[in-house]
């Protein structure tokens, strides 16, 4: 067992310790011999990226990293235990950089109605997540009453690394994307995104941050793949906020 920190005057907590300013320098989870610390008193800049000509080519790197790590999981990997590993298999790194070919081509798509935004820390991106400004779709527009043909911005692809997650970077990006939807739409402007059912840690902090579950919506890619016998991925949900200014 690791031994807890010197001169804490609190119960020793194996996964993280937590103060007022920030997380203290005590490990969150071993690898073997190695241990992964939560940041302390971190400062995290948003960068609002709006044409691919925005992008370093730092940026693109580690973007494509932390899509990565975010949003792929080799099971193989997994069972093997090693899904933990420093570096990424192959396939998680391939997966990374189609997913970022896939972000710079809505830069393409929409031109200056998407958003690509950027938290860093010490120059080094921390997290990342992708809007959308375009004409609400029926499906939205029919379980939200919004009117038809009206604008909305929809956040997708919301990454934070490992290591700076629980430390308030998604809530500002959260937050800077509400300020870029509300700079952008008229009052009240709708911000929408989608989520797993699943996705618990998610879910709750969307509903701090003000977005509500919309019931009337069903996702219909679920639903298809539902009907033909299918078990795929989770069934989505639609959250919504509305922003007055």
């Amino acid at each position: 067992m690791l031994s807890s920190y010197a001169g804490t005057a609190r119960p020793y907590n194996p996964l993280y310790y937590y103060r007022a300013r920030g997380y203290l320098r005590q490990p969150t989870r071993v690898h073997s011999r190695e241990a992964v610390t939560r940041p302390s008193d971190s400062v995290h800049h948003i960068a609002v990226l709006r044409s691919i000509g925005e992008f370093s080519w730092d940026n693109i790197k580690q973007v494509a990293a932390l899509l990565s790590a975010a949003f792929y999981e080799d099971e193989e990997a997994w069972n093997r235990g090693t899904a933990n590993a420093r570096e990424p298999p192959l396939a998680g790194a391939l997966f990374g950089w189609a997913s970022l070919f896939a972000v710079l081509t809505q830069h393409v798509v929409y031109g200056n109605n998407y958003l690509t935004l950027l938290a860093s820390e010490n120059e080094k991106v921390v997290g990342c997540c992708g809007l959308s400004f375009d004409s609400a779709p029926d499906d939205v527009t029919a379980a939200t009453g919004l009117a038809a043909g009206s604008q909305y911005g929809l956040l997708t692809g919301l990454a934070v690394a490992h290591a700076h997650r629980r430390c308030g970077v998604a809530s500002k990006l959260l937050a800077a994307a509400a300020a870029a939807t509300a700079a952008r739409l008229p009052p009240p402007a709708m911000l929408a995104l989608l989520v797993a059912r699943t996705n618990t840690p998610a879910l709750r902090l969307y509903v701090r941050q003000g977005f509500e579950e919309q019931p009337d919506w069903v996702d219909a890619r679920w639903q298809a793949e539902a009907e033909k016998g299918k078990v795929g991925k989770p069934r989505r949900l639609l959250l919504v906020r509305l922003l007055s200014s």
